[in-house]
């Protein structure tokens, strides 16, 4: 079962405003109509970004990428039709480059996005890469948007358009509320991240019975559970909510049990297993003539201790997998309900 990290984008910042006093009713007018589909494409670009939060993977809802690319053309066109007012073409420049920005980075920045996802599970830079350049797209559209606002607030005061600034309307508060929630999640999600890459790291070793890999991964893998648990002490809860973190630590110390109990035991039946090897082409090498009842002793004592040692390694493989299992069900069910309750 894998865990992938979500995107973070705040898009928009932009307060809602009212008119309370104005000169006449022309500029509100214009104001109302030409802002309107920066408002409606705010709706469908929570939407979106609410999709990829439920299916924790940007190319699974590829579809509504494509189609929030299209409502951005749409609105673009509609207001490059719109008048200029008295010659004021400010903020409708500003709302331009807003769509043309924000195509830019959907189709362009996104696209790129989808290729580093596809391979970020590979390696924790990778992973930690993936991020990084979500959040510089995330940086470009908020830049964008609070570019639009300002020439927003700039039209009104120059046409003597008074705007009240009232509390941020509810989707704007939940755009905001959710970039704060992924952010968080984001932080405890690489030290899990560190963790869970080693992990596979040192199974891969596993599997290919290569004992030094598997030494080798296995301290990079305790490491990594020591300095996540080190890290998660100065992460603090959530708006009060403990869940996550604790998830995070739960998963973090079964990891460290694993590092320091269950795998030096793996470690130890392959070196066992590799002993019996070396013993049983000694024992196979001399010529029946010269075998002592001492020798043939000794070699099947040793296979019955392999024997008794591979029941043992077969039944705690298994119990190290479904515990494994329950572990990450444990934490991806923990990631569920904390994005349920707080980007809702």
């Amino acid at each position: 079962m894998r865990t992938t990290a979500l995107l973070l984008f705040l898009l928009f910042t932009a307060n809602s405003t009212s008119v309370i006093a104005q000169e006449s009713n022309d500029p509100v007018q214009y104001l109302n109509e030409i802002s309107m589909p920066f408002d409606e494409i705010k709706a469908k670009t929570w939407e979106y970004l609410q999709a990829i939060t439920q299916e924790k993977k940007a190319r699974k809802v590829e579809k509504r990428r494509k189609s929030l690319i299209k409502e951005y053309k749409d609105a673009k066109s509609i207001t490059k039709k719109r008048p200029d007012y008295n010659g004021d073409a400010a903020y409708k420049n500003a709302l331009i480059d807003f769509f043309e920005m924000s195509l830019v980075i959907l189709q362009e920045d996104f696209d790129k996005i989808l290729d580093m996802e596809a391979i970020s599970e590979r390696s924790y830079d990778l992973m930690e890469a993936y991020m990084m350049a979500r959040e510089l797209a995330n940086k470009k559209l908020k830049d964008a948007s609070d570019k639009a606002s300002t020439a927003q607030k700039e039209f009104a005061a120059l046409h003597n358009i008074t705007l009240l600034e009232e509390e941020a309307d509810e989707l704007t508060k939940k755009i905001e509320r959710s970039a704060n929630a992924l952010q968080y999640y984001n932080q405890l999600y690489l030290i899990f991240f560190k963790a869970y890459i080693q992990e596979s790291y040192v199974l891969a070793a596993q599997n290919r019975g290569d004992i030094s890999a598997l030494e080798q991964h296995l301290s990079s893998f305790l490491s990594a559970t020591e300095d996540g648990l080190s890290k998660l002490d100065t992460i603090s809860n959530y708006e009060n909510d403990e869940s996550l973190k604790k998830a995070a630590v739960q998963i973090m110390r079964y990891y460290q049990k694993e590092a320091n109990h269950d795998y030096p035991a793996v470690v130890r039946f392959y070196l066992s297993q590799d002993n019996f090897e070396k013993s049983r082409k000694a024992f196979e090498a001399l010529p029946a003539s010269s075998r002592t009842q001492e020798n043939v002793d000794i070699f099947n004592n040793s296979v019955n201790e392999i024997n008794k040692a591979s029941e043992m390694f077969n039944r705690d493989n298994q119990i190290m997998n479904q515990q494994r299992n329950q572990q990450l069900t444990i934490w991806n069910n923990s990631v569920s309900s904390f994005f349920a309750k707080f980007t809702n």
